[in-house]
């Protein structure tokens, strides 16, 4: 009797001492397959590298007073700075077409920096140009801003005021605001990103050299 309670005694502890190994196994497994910071950021500089630095989208301005005889200048500004920034020969720019594909469904409420990015992101573009537009009376604002799409930092913001009928001069500016805003941000101390992060002026040749695309 006591030989057999033994033996009961003893399977269990083997059953246990089997099942611990077991899972320890399948730990030692999900820790070897994880990837671990290094790997996350070399997946991470991978995703960089593999963006041209001067490719740009520009989505359509957002009518912010809402007013639908204005709707169409959010088409027309993006089109004219997405045009300037073509001239530049430092950027290669998505076509509009391309960019309002992708935009199509989303409301206004949508078209924020985030969905900007993400849009930039899907058409392989690292800098996204996002912006709107306010119409009172013969007075208009228009506001820009330029936006890293691999980190979601803003590079440079641009603000343009001025009489309706000059329109066509106030969207002209643009461009070039913005890409002096950005060639001045790059070159202020501490605007760098932190090691391992693609921000807009990140070390390791992920940044974009803004002060060569103003010449």
């Amino acid at each position: 009797m006591r030989i057999r309670c033994l033996a009961g005694v003893l399977g269990r502890i083997a059953l246990l001492t089997a099942v611990s190994t077991v899972a320890a196994s399948a730990v030692a497994g999900q820790v070897a397959g994880r990837p671990g910071p290094a790997a996350a950021q070399a997946v991470s500089g991978g995703a960089a590298a593999s963006v041209p630095a001067g490719s740009l989208a520009v989505v359509p301005f957002t009518n912010i007073s809402r007013a639908e005889r204005d709707d169409w200048l959010g088409h027309g500004i993006a089109e004219t700075v997405a045009a300037d920034f073509e001239a530049r020969e430092t950027f290669t720019v998505v076509a509009l077409e391309r960019v309002e594909a992708a935009m199509a469904g989303r409301g206004a409420a949508d078209r924020n920096d985030t969905a900007a990015a993400a849009v930039g992101r899907e058409l392989g573009s690292r800098w996204v140009v996002a912006g709107g537009y306010q119409r009172v009376g013969d007075r208009l604002r228009i506001t820009a801003r330029l936006v890293d799409t691999l980190s979601g930092d803003l590079a440079a913001t641009a603000r343009v005021d001025g009489a309706y009928a000059d329109i066509f001069d106030m969207q002209d500016r643009i461009a070039g605001e913005l890409t002096r805003g950005a060639g001045a941000r790059a070159a202020t101390p501490g605007r760098a990103a932190g090691a391992g992060r693609p921000g807009p002026f990140g070390a390791g040749g992920q940044g974009f050299d803004f002060e060569r695309a103003i010449r």
